[in-house]
């Protein structure tokens, strides 16, 4: 009979450990969903970050092209502009030249 008693007090104990290890494991396993979970709060707030700011730099960039476009035309504008009132000039220089030289030819005809 002492076996049987010894024998059920061994199972209970291990039953009661078994009880212990599995509620310790619980516990374990709970901070551990907890821990993951906040992880992915964090990781979900530092992607959304991430978006906000790759959108507002994207936002910044497509305004300097913007500037950097029409600081181009104007460029280009003035550019055109420059050459067209050169070229007047070189025109006007030439019409002169040959004004003088047709003064001095007429000059020397008549003289």
């Amino acid at each position: 009979m002492r076996f049987i008693a010894g024998f059920a007090a061994g199972i209970a104990a291990a039953a009661g450990a078994a009880a212990w290890y599995m509620s310790k494991a619980g516990q374990d396993f709970r901070a551990q969903k907890d821990l993951d979970k906040r992880m992915e709060e964090i990781g979900s707030q530092i992607e959304k970050s991430i978006r906000d700011i790759q959108t507002s730099v994207n936002q910044q960039v497509k305004e300097v092209r913007a500037k950097a476009d029409e600081a181009v035309t104007t460029a280009r504008g003035a550019s055109e502009k420059a050459a067209s009132v050169a070229k007047e000039a070189a025109a006007a220089e030439e019409a002169a030249a040959k004004e003088a030289t047709a003064e001095a030819t007429a000059e020397t005809s008549v003289g």
